[in-house]
């Protein structure tokens, strides 16, 4: 057992197990104890049931060992109050809680030799990542430690915790994901893991800070809330010194563990997308077929791009036979998961979306206007699914492959005027399309998760109501807050402007910019 430096109070370790895929032997929990956890430290065995038979209410029971009480004890935690679980799933439950107790017995009695509470919980219909994180928020331990199997949780639970994580690879041996917030002189592993510990911290790094909430890389869950003050999120590696960098195929091949297939998050159109870790912060890989003109194309503006809320690369590699960017993974998700689930939709209020629809028309007004003498960049491109959100709601604009440069476009001759008009032209698409974006922020339906047909209907309905001034027919009802009327104003007229029919040329983003801080005309 490490002991480390004692102290007059014990602290937590998470030992998280996948009941799921529970096979008789709980590795997970022999290493926790042998390697991270002291005398007087409480562990709290989370063996987490995801599924069972068919959906139910989600429910967490735990049973505490220690002196005086009978192993296998148990007290309902969660439950819902509406429905109740079949007697098929009871038994289910039952039958894996006597398994547990029946393998949990010796290491109790190891712990109680060693002063060390344990505690077992079972939780039956709880997402695996969603209950860890929400255990620790409760409990606040020094380390986390996950099974083999959920090896695909890491980055999610990593990123919503300032704790120590470490993943098992393999008996006996973890990856070690070290905390953002490390206490000075303290170590929290033996001597003879140092090396193990230093050959994974030059993936994970030791001590980037975090400041507030992660992603949620797959489309497999939903979106959570916007983050809480106190909720740790990473740091941009595309804002510090260094970066954009060229990087290395053998950097790569670390950070995304070989381009397995465990760390692939996207296929589409060719694209591979890769998750991984660099000093300490999650990132995203893509990963472009040969002589894909897109990434060259995309590299040379991305190069020269510099804006808060573009989202920009942190590096590149090419080969032979591949091309890569390299982006930070952002820490929120996608505006259009928020925008499809309920919960979440709640909890992004009017003044979150109109800042959101502020800070990307910024984005674009830069691109079209700002961006010193060398030209606009058109086929922006922008929707929910394209926006991504950092710490505090801060939204970034993904740019798209089909992102294009018009170089030394303002200084047309009259032989150029039909390049001229054509670049007009896209801007003016660019700005139609920011106005379909803020329909999509007013309505809260996002075209990600729509049928085309049915898609374009609803905005064709909601434009006809909004032109009646029928705002209340056509306003997300989702979000709680309702004094922020004025704003959502701002952000009907703005789209109602850029999609009129006869939208002239004369128009810009920065009269739309205008209009939705309140400035504009009516």
């Amino acid at each position: 057992m490490e002991f480390g430096s004692e102290t007059s109070t014990g602290e937590s370790v998470i030992v998280v197990n996948d009941a799921k895929r529970f096979k008789g032997s709980l590795e997970v929990l022999e290493w926790a104890i042998n390697n991270v956890v002291r005398p007087k430290d409480t562990v709290i065995f989370l063996a987490v049931l995801s599924e069972v038979r068919k959906k139910f209410s989600a429910a967490c029971f735990p049973f505490h060992m220690g002196i005086g009480i009978i192993p296998g004890t148990w007290e309902k935690l969660y439950a819902s109050e509406q429905d109740e679980m079949s007697p098929a799933v009871l038994e289910e439950i039952d039958k894996m809680r006597a398994v547990y107790q029946s393998i949990l017995h010796p290491f109790y009695k190891q712990c109680m030799k060693s002063e060390v509470k344990l505690e077992i919980k079972l939780a039956a219909g709880f997402d695996p990542r969603k209950i860890t994180v929400e255990e620790a928020y409760n409990c606040n331990p020094r380390w986390i430690v996950l099974d083999s199997h959920l090896k695909k949780e890491k980055l999610y639970i990593y990123g919503h915790v300032a704790c120590n994580v470490a993943i098992m690879k393999k008996k006996g041996i973890a990856t070690l994901m070290p905390s953002r917030y490390p206490e000075e002189g303290k170590q929290y592993w033996r001597e003879s893991q140092r090396n193990e510990y230093e050959a994974e911290a030059s993936r994970v790094s030791e001590s980037d800070q975090l400041q507030d909430e992660c992603v949620d890389a797959s489309d497999q869950i939903k979106c959570i809330p916007p983050p809480t003050p106190n909720c740790p999120c990473w740091d941009q590696l595309a804002c510090k010194s260094g970066f954009p960098r060229g990087f290395s195929i053998t950097e790569l091949e670390e950070i995304t563990n070989d381009f397995s297939n465990e760390n692939v998050i996207l296929k589409e159109e060719g694209l591979i997308i890769y998750e991984g870790i660099l000093m300490g912060t999650p990132i995203f890989v893509k990963c472009y077929p040969e002589a894909d003109d897109h990434f060259w194309s995309l590299l040379e503006l991305l190069s020269w791009i510099r804006h808060p809320n573009v989202l920009n690369i942190i590096g590149h590699c090419y080969t032979t036979y591949s091309m890569f960017l390299i982006y930070d993974c952002p820490c929120s998700g996608i505006l259009a998961k928020y925008l499809k689930d309920d919960e979440s939709s709640k909890k992004l209020s009017w003044k979150a979306r109109w800042h959101i629809a502020l800070e990307i028309g910024e984005a674009i007004c830069y691109l079209q206007e700002e961006w010193g003498a060398e030209g606009p960049v058109v086929n922006i491109c922008v929707s929910s699914a394209t926006v991504v959100l950092f710490h505090g709601s801060s939204a970034k604009i993904c740019l798209s492959n089909q992102a294009r440069w018009f170089k030394d476009c303002r200084s047309c001759s009259e032989d150029s005027l039909h390049e001229f008009q054509a670049v007009q032209e896209h801007l003016l698409a660019d700005i139609r399309t920011y106005g379909r974006f803020l329909m999509e922020i007013i309505t809260g339906k996002s075209q990600k998760f729509s049928e085309q047909s049915n898609y374009e209907s609803s905005i064709t309905l909601a434009l006809a109501l909004l032109e009646k001034g029928s705002l209340s027919e056509v306003m997300d009802q989702r979000p709680a807050d309702t004094d922020d009327a004025e704003l959502v104003q701002n952000m009907v007229q703005a789209a109602l402007l850029c999609l009129k029919k006869d939208l002239h040329h004369e128009l810009t983003m920065s009269e739309i910019l205008a209009i939705i801080r309140g400035s504009g005309e009516d």
